[in-house]
């Protein structure tokens, strides 16, 4: 009987440490990567924004709608076009800090993801959807692009 004991007792010691095993390694969702990038540029900490920025990708984006004549700017130039836009007295920190921003679904398709947003406008009550879009780089999901 003291033998069952004991082999019920080191298999529960087992089982405790794989689930602290496996928690520890979680990684955050594109769901909550978004919500800590919109709480990173509300709160204007660009070492968060950068945490959870592919900034490259996101440049490299940006590059591709701009008209060939005004395509003389290079990368380091729309990357911190990009990350003036979500600090400071940036257009697109500004417009989010006047609004209520709601994270809602996230749809996973592999190694990408999108996640839905609701711009609640504080002053007029104006609704607006907007996507996240991330994708998994490095072992963890990052923004590449929000609209």
């Amino acid at each position: 009987m003291l033998d069952v004991f004991e082999m019920l007792k080191s298999l529960t010691i087992c089982l405790c440490l794989v689930v602290i095993i496996i928690s520890c390694n979680s990684q955050p969702s594109p769901k909550d990567v978004t919500f800590e990038f919109i709480a990173a540029v509300l709160d204007g900490d660009t070492t968060t924004i950068l945490q959870y920025l592919d900034l490259e990708r996101m440049a490299e984006r940006k590059m591709k709608d701009i008209v060939l004549k005004d395509s003389i700017l290079n990368p380091a130039d729309f990357k911190a076009e990009i990350l003036s836009e979500l600090t400071g007295l940036g257009q697109t920190r500004n417009q989010w800090k006047n609004q209520r921003i709601l994270v809602n679904k996230e749809i996973v398709r592999g190694d990408s993801a999108e996640v839905e947003m609701t711009f609640i406008d504080q002053f007029t009550g104006t609704i607006k959807y907007s996507m996240v879009y991330l994708h998994h780089k490095d072992n963890r999901w990052l923004v590449y692009f929000y609209k």
